[in-house]
């Protein structure tokens, strides 16, 4: 588990999905922030890890995801729109957060986790083509 502080004026998208089977948010900052968070998190391609790029062409590295774990009380999610909502206006973007279909909010999810999984076992296939396992007798 580790703590991430996003820099609320560095963010320039939100997208939320409110629906209470699927509540999740999907953000993304500038390239400054995202350098900064790629850092913090010790985050590089070359180990197969996980990888955020808010400028990339990989639906599954450009936004950073926030998936809750249950479904927000009516309160708990006027509070946390009420919140977006100053972030947007003070960073002066509109439809922020844009509401995101369920279906579009699933689609986007599904292909993350099997990018995930392609580029997991991609680097597993390249661990044992470097360090291949030897047979003494």
């Amino acid at each position: 588990m580790e703590k991430v502080c996003f820099q609320a004026s560095e963010l320039i998208s939100c997208e939320w999905c409110s629906v209470r089977k699927l509540p999740v948010l999907f953000f993304q900052t500038t390239p400054e922030e995202c350098v900064r968070l790629r850092t913090q998190l010790n985050m590089s391609k070359e180990t197969g890890g996980q990888w955020y790029d808010c400028a990339g062409d990989q639906s599954d590295e450009k936004y950073i995801v926030l998936i809750f774990e249950n479904g927000l009380a009516m309160k708990e999610q006027m509070i946390l729109e009420d919140i977006l909502g100053e972030i947007g206006r003070n960073n002066n973007l509109s439809n922020f957060p844009a509401k995101l279909p369920f279906e579009e909010a699933n689609i986007r999810l599904v292909n993350y986790n099997k990018a995930s999984k392609q580029k997991e076992e991609k680097v597993s296939v390249e661990n044992r083509l470097l360090h291949p396992v030897q047979i003494s007798s």
